[in-house]
């Protein structure tokens, strides 16, 4: 019980920030989203590399692929001075499986 009481508050400090950034109908995946006209890729950070996150709709923040250098591989979504092969930060190059 210790534990819950300890994340409540973190718990809702992520809801609000979901509320925030508008996600009102989305399907937030960590794969592609197979059942999607369309997929959009998260790329908060707008440096045009995302960590591989995907909606159905364009939210806030999600991206098409058309729009992106990468589709995955960010290793901090929230730095755009992180990416695969950044000069300036150690992000390594992600090796995608397919």
């Amino acid at each position: 019980m210790i534990f819950l009481d300890l994340i409540k508050p973190h718990i809702f400090i992520l809801y609000i920030f979901i509320l925030s950034i508008g996600f009102s109908n989305a399907c937030i995946t960590a794969t592609t989203s197979e059942n999607c006209e369309k997929v959009y890729y998260k790329d908060f950070d707008r440096d045009r590399f995302s960590d591989g996150i995907t909606s159905c709709s364009q939210d806030p923040g999600f991206y098409s692929e058309e729009e992106l250098i990468s589709t995955f591989g960010d290793c901090d979504d929230t730095n755009n001075m992180v990416y695969p092969d950044s000069p300036t930060q150690s992000c390594p190059i992600p090796q995608q499986s397919r």
